[in-house]
């Protein structure tokens, strides 16, 4: 159970998220989902979000699951992605690990997960 902390930011990021989504497709830009990434180890998290380093992964897969939930209600959709590290460096393949790069395997991610549902 998220801590009352917690629980805000988890409004605030569906907030954030559906303005955002919305936005976008007001301005035409087709996004058929958005992505959030969870955890298997702590290691994973630590590496991949050096800024949240030390966040228990448990609780950042609760608070994912959070937003997945309040985005739904919100009707954007979403989909979590499990992050793992060495994979992520494999793909990245020399590129730094920036916000951007992030951004960019979570959408792989759900591409690779559309097609092995075909």
């Amino acid at each position: 159970m998220l801590n009352n902390e917690m629980h805000d930011r988890a409004e605030t990021q569906i907030r954030n998220i559906s303005a955002a989504y919305r936005t976008a497709k007001a301005n035409g830009v087709n996004i058929s989902a958005v992505s959030l990434p969870v955890f298997e180890m702590q290691q994973d998290l630590d590496w991949y979000h050096p800024h949240d380093a030390g966040w228990d992964f448990h609780e950042h897969n609760e608070f994912a699951a959070e937003v997945w939930k309040g985005l739904g209600t919100a009707g954007v959709p979403s989909q979590l992605v499990v992050i793992r590290y060495a994979e992520y460096v494999e793909w990245l393949n020399g590129r730094e690990n920036t916000s951007d790069a992030r951004l960019e395997y979570g959408v792989y991610l759900m591409a690779e997960a559309e097609m092995r549902s075909e």
